[in-house]
């Protein structure tokens, strides 16, 4: 065998393989860049990890939006509270206009009635 200018013999061949890794030297290589990556058992764990504090992490914002529901519902206490009270003042100041309305009414309706209360018209005078 030859490539045209060298005689290809046993050393040159031996050469041209030795640059070559063998299968340990591959497997070796293989394992020294797979032990980077996580196993399947270290992907678990750091998954159930994972997954522990995102429920803790919900439960926690749980506890926030049941105190913030707590919150709302003692400030919206609160300000009905104030209202009924503003509004008690208004009721507390007008209770007694339904009795004035009914005795302006009567008063009125005696007026009109009574045709002695009334003088005649007067003519408007003219002037000159």
């Amino acid at each position: 065998m030859t490539d045209g200018q060298q005689t290809l013999t046993r050393d040159v061949l031996r050469e041209e393989l030795a640059r070559y890794p063998t299968r340990e030297e591959l497997r070796e290589e293989l394992g020294t860049e797979l032990a980077r990556y996580p196993t399947r058992e270290e992907l678990r764990e750091e998954l159930g990890q994972f997954v522990q504090l995102l429920i803790r992490e919900q439960e926690k914002a749980e506890q926030r939006h049941q105190e913030l529901m707590r919150q709302l519902a003692r400030a919206t206490t609160a300000t009905a509270e104030e209202h009924r009270r503003e509004v008690g003042v208004l009721d507390d100041r007008y209770r007694d206009l339904p009795g004035r309305v009914v005795a302006l009414e009567r008063g009125l309706r005696e007026h009109v009635e009574d045709a002695a209360a009334h003088g005649r018209p007067r003519r408007p005078t003219r002037k000159r």
